[in-house]
């Protein structure tokens, strides 16, 4: 029980570390577009 539980959430924080790099890289690309709009006007 307590080892399926330790994996559980070992999973759970991979995913979640792996969710965030994602989030934040698709808020640089967006940010860095938003960038280059303001720059063109």
């Amino acid at each position: 029980m307590f080892t399926q539980a330790v994996s559980f959430l070992y999973h759970f924080v991979i995913k979640t570390t792996f969710l965030f790099f994602t989030f934040s890289k698709i808020i640089g690309i967006l940010l860095a577009i938003f960038h280059s709009l303001l720059e063109i006007l």
